[in-house]
């Protein structure tokens, strides 16, 4: 008989910024991102992904056969989509910002705790007028790609390519903009990101991302609309 075991069960103080997927990393464990529950609507703004007490705002590491969890990663807004990159050893985290900066962070198995400075920092734009108490500048995990909002409003992300017919895309990370819906690719290595550039492929109010057995790699929309990543010709 199958039994139901609740590894995680953290209550929000309002309806929004819950984060949105899952995944397991190249260990066998399980990696939840949560978002900061609030929007600062009953909440001071970022209070409980400051708050090393509450789960709220970071990455949780589940172990499915104990059932037991700990903090991986903290300080996040709303990490609304990832994507783990069993290849290399590297998680993809896409950070929803508040009013002007969008972030993708990169980070390798099996290291961590990670903080990644929200509310203090908003991709590499210092809040200084915070209320909560910041932490050093040199314990924050910096974005590898971060951009402002000229006609977007919430990164949405992605894949590392591994469809073989995409070869002038192989090794790079595909993602867009909820609002903007252009998809962009980026290739990361030795900490950085390198060789920003559009696709020249445009989708309205792209979702979410999604990478099937065979590498292709799909990209839904608010709409319902599933659409595939080909080659040109």
């Amino acid at each position: 008989m199958n039994t139901l075991h609740v590894a995680l069960d953290d209550p929000t103080p309002g309806a929004n910024h819950r984060g949105g997927d899952i995944a397991f990393g190249p260990d066998g464990l399980l990696y939840v991102p949560l978002g900061d529950g609030d929007n600062g609507t009953y909440t001071t703004i970022g209070q409980y992904a400051q708050d090393p007490s509450s789960a709220l705002g970071g990455i949780v590491r589940v172990d499915p056969a104990r059932g037991s969890t700990d903090q991986w990663a903290k300080r996040l807004r709303n990490p609304w989509r990832d994507y783990v990159d069993a290849a290399d050893g590297l998680y993809f985290i896409a950070d929803v910002g508040e009013n002007d900066r969008e972030q993708i962070d990169v980070v390798p198995f099996p290291g961590g705790p990670y903080n990644v400075g929200w509310p203090c920092v908003e991709g590499t734009e210092t809040h200084a007028d915070t209320p909560v108490q910041c932490p050093p500048a040199s314990e924050l995990t910096a974005p590898v790609l971060d951009y402002p909002h000229d006609g977007e409003c919430a990164v949405i992300a992605g894949v590392v390519v591994h469809d073989p017919r995409l070869t002038w895309l192989a090794g790079s990370f595909v993602y867009s903009d909820l609002c903007g819906g252009d998809l962009r690719a980026f290739t990361y290595a030795n900490g950085a990101a390198s060789g920003g550039r559009a696709l020249g492929v445009h989708v309205g109010k792209p979702t979410s991302f999604g990478e099937g057995p065979d590498g292709r790699v799909y990209v839904v929309t608010n709409d319902g609309s599933l659409y595939r990543l080909d080659p040109s010709g």
